[in-house]
């Protein structure tokens, strides 16, 4: 993908990524020692976003799992990503069970995130580094960075809810906001 491209979609998902980068930006420190990267992809699977260990994203690169990577089951076969996708739940997959032969080194769990208004998928957060490096606490580890970007979501959507019910509130004649059942019931 060229770097037009990466960008005008990279800003396409820009809540998302507002949404998950502190859990990011906070794992490049606890993943460099476990030799592991953490992936943000959009709803189609085309990583958008990634951090951790500089060695584990510089070895990424040689099977595209890298910014503009696209890793939909249909474009790589089995992978965590695609199969979070296609599933629509955390999945974790391991070495052989990776379809693509030079994937087989790697060690990936992923898991959906949904927008909480509507459920719709708006992209998977993956941990992945070398097949000797797995361990099962992986997934729930993404698990729970996905919960925390459906939970940022969500208070940022309640937050503009009540500010747009605030703009659109019953005032009184000195500016105030008044009740809703005070102005029904003056009416």
């Amino acid at each position: 993908m060229a770097d037009a491209e990466l960008f005008r979609h990279r800003s396409k998902y820009a809540s998302l990524r507002h949404a998950a980068r502190c859990a990011l930006e906070n794992s490049r420190t606890f993943l460099r020692d476990a030799n592991s990267i953490m992936i943000l992809t959009d709803p189609s699977g085309l990583i958008i976003d990634t951090q951790g260990d500089d060695r584990v994203i510089d070895a990424g690169r040689a099977v595209h799992l890298e910014h503009g990577g696209r890793w939909s089951e249909a474009d790589i076969g089995t992978n965590a990503i695609g199969a979070a996708i296609a599933e629509s739940k955390p999945v974790q997959i391991h070495g052989t069970e990776h379809f693509c032969s030079k994937v087989q080194r790697w060690t990936c769990a992923a898991v959906p995130v949904h927008d909480p208004t509507d459920g719709e998928l708006l992209g998977v957060v993956d941990i992945s580094g070398p097949a000797s490096t797995f361990n099962p606490q992986s997934l729930a580890l993404a698990v729970a960075v996905g919960h925390h970007v459906e939970s940022v979501l969500a208070h940022r959507s309640d937050r503009n809810m009540r500010s747009c019910f605030a703009a659109f509130s019953p005032r009184d004649r000195n500016g105030r906001t008044m009740n809703a059942s005070c102005s029904i019931a003056a009416a």
